[in-house]
Formats: structure tokens, sequence, C-alpha cells
């Protein structure tokens, strides 16, 4: 089973993964270049906190707990946003192909509430936790505007 600690560096490499699309999606943006610069800056945010949290739980290891099983669902969905990045890369999928790609991957981890699963009686923690789960929504949001405009 998994550690807290470990299933935070899961989290982490997830949100970097996604703040590097972003920033890629920015790169071949031009109207919109500001709003994928924003969800990237947004998301190097949540890695400072996840990185708090990480550091907060290594002088207490109690800190924080895992609500139930934790499986492999934070490595999946970085490799899915690793595997969008890619394509757009390599100019295999389009822009338009990649917002949709990221925005239905980023529901469900909302749906499967990646950031939910984590629980900490310590107020500290419990907030940045809450806060974590709020950007994410709020990210959602963002994305799913943008991908109605596309599509």
């Amino acid at each position: 089973m998994l550690s807290a600690k470990e299933y935070l560096e899961m989290l982490k490499d997830y949100e970097q993964a996604a703040a590097d699309l972003y920033d890629a999606l920015a790169d071949v943006s031009w109207f919109k270049k500001a709003v994928w610069k924003n969800l990237s800056a947004e998301g190097d945010s949540r890695i400072e906190k996840i990185n708090k949290l990480i550091a907060s739980s290594e002088n207490d290891k109690n800190l924080i707990t895992l609500k139930s099983f934790v499986g492999t669902e934070a490595v999946e969905t970085k490799n899915f946003v690793l595997n969008i990045l890619n394509l757009l890369d390599a100019g295999k999928i389009s822009k338009r192909e990649a917002v949709r790609r990221i925005a239905d991957i980023e529901n469900n981890v909302v749906e499967s509430d990646l950031y939910g699963k984590l629980h900490s009686d310590n107020l500290d923690a419990c907030e940045i936790i809450e806060a974590l789960r709020k950007g994410i929504r709020g990210k959602i949001s963002i994305l799913n505007i943008e991908k109605k405009k596309w599509f």
C-alpha cells in the first residue's frame, strides 16, 4: 500500500505534467496565451502546496493519511497528460484536440477526487488539502469554458 508521501509525490508529478502541457499550449497560442499561462502558474502553486505537505509529513509521519485504498490513478493521469503533451509537441494532434483531451482528463481528476483521498487532523494541512481540491475545481471550470468555445 502506498504511503501518503508516495501518493503526494504522484500528485506532484501529475501537476508538473499538467503545468508543462499548459505551457506548451501557451507557446502555440496567441489569443488564449494568458489563459494557459495562468493555468500553468496555478499548477506551480499547487506543486508548492504539495511540497509543503511532503515536507511536513517527513517531520510527522502521521500528519497525513490516506482515507481509502489508493491505486495508481495519479500516475495514470500524469501519463495521459504526458501523452497529450508529446502528441502536441510532435504535431500529431491539434491544439483544439489537446484542449478537448486535457479537459476530459481534468474532469476525471475531479470525479475521482484525487486530492480528497488525503486526510489530516492538522488544521494547516487540512487547509492546504482543501485549497488543492478547490484549485482543481477552478481549473476544470476554466477548461470546460474553453472546451465549449472550441467544440
